[in-house]
């Protein structure tokens, strides 16, 4: 029998992702996770990759594969300060990345620049976990602990107000791991559901995953990822719940916009070549009951002329484009800032 977490995670992807097609990306905010060495964060971490379907990233782990010794040794050969800026540079590349769930080591908040980092692409999570049963654990690889109560306790206290300066959740981690990756994955949909005056979804049609291989001239220079990382940095920062998902095939999108209503307050969809031709992804914006805005990368109007022609922004409150990334930040914030229909 499956345990807690994965029965209820079946609840949490029919909730947060409903409004989503099985062959849409996903692309939302990360989940990083955070606290004392021992605390449970890398188990708590492999369960939320499961119950969310999200890909897991062990900040840790990847160091050790990168220099080919455990982390005890690199802090004994090197010392502290040589860790801290590899863990950094790895925070770095852990933060590009979007829709993943992070495990740090424990002194990962000692570094502001980290937090600032992480926190810029999603929620985090302070894992709290008693002394006692942490010293229960085996600790003889952790530097600065190594099975030393005092040590724990010492680190704890130094600690304790940086992890949860750090946070957007604290989850006590007293129970089995299933029940306390519950938790977290409860908290976490409850934060993303209040996590703005506003949830937006934002769709990506046939073609835009490949920004980066295609005519930089007309495009830009910014691969998809980076896309995605910008659209999400400038929603957090406005108060801004927004969703990313990008299919190459028609009957998704359409699928997503007719889900939408009830789970969004808006939409900015970018249709790619459906743009010209799509007058069933048209009918679906017309149907779907919220205000819809279109955007475009290039300018449209100065292309081909196929291009110039859009068979969906007449049933859209309007179109942007020209601008970029910025395209997708600038309908964010017109439909931030405009009524909507009230979710059901």
């Amino acid at each position: 029998m499956e345990s807690t977490i994965f029965e209820h995670s079946t609840t949490i992807r029919e909730k947060f992702y409903s409004a989503e097609p099985r062959r849409l990306r996903r692309i939302g905010e990360n989940i990083t996770l955070i606290g004392m060495p021992g605390s449970g964060k890398t188990t708590i971490g492999m369960l939320l990759s499961r119950a969310f379907d999200a890909d897991f990233i062990d900040i840790d782990a990847g160091i050790e594969a990168s220099t080919g010794e455990s982390i005890a040794r690199t802090f004994e050969s090197k010392g502290e300060e040589y860790f801290r800026d590899i863990e950094s540079e790895y925070v770095q590349k852990a933060a590009v990345k979007t829709g993943v769930i992070i495990s740090t080591g424990g002194g990962v908040v000692l570094r502001q620049e980290n937090m600032d980092t992480l926190r810029n692409c999603g929620v985090v999570l302070f894992i709290d976990r008693d002394i006692k049963q942490i010293m229960a654990e085996d600790l003889s690889d952790r530097p600065l602990v190594e099975n030393d109560s005092n040590a724990l306790h010492r680190l704890y206290d130094e600690r304790i107000g940086l992890y949860k300066k750090s946070c957007d959740l604290r989850v006590e981690n007293r129970m089995s791991s299933e029940q306390t990756a519950g938790e977290a994955a409860e908290g976490v949909t409850a934060l993303r559901r209040r996590g703005g005056d506003r949830r937006m979804l934002v769709i990506n049609g046939p073609n835009i995953n490949m920004l980066g291989a295609r005519d930089k001239s007309k495009y830009g220079e910014l691969d998809y990822y980076e896309l995605c990382r910008r659209i999400s940095s400038f929603a957090l920062s406005r108060g801004i719940y927004a969703e990313i998902v990008q299919s190459n095939h028609e009957g998704d999108i359409i699928t997503a916009i007719q889900k939408a209503y009830g789970e969004y307050d808006g939409i900015v969809i970018n249709p790619g070549a459906l743009t010209h031709y799509s007058h069933a992804v048209a009918d679906a914006v017309e149907c779907c009951r919220l205000p819809v805005i279109e955007a475009h990368l290039s300018n449209i109007h100065g292309r081909e002329d196929f291009r110039r022609t859009s068979v969906i922004a007449g049933r859209c409150m309007g179109q942007i484009s020209g601008l970029g990334a910025e395209s997708y930040t600038a309908a964010l914030r017109i439909l931030a800032d405009s009524s909507s229909p009230p979710r059901l």
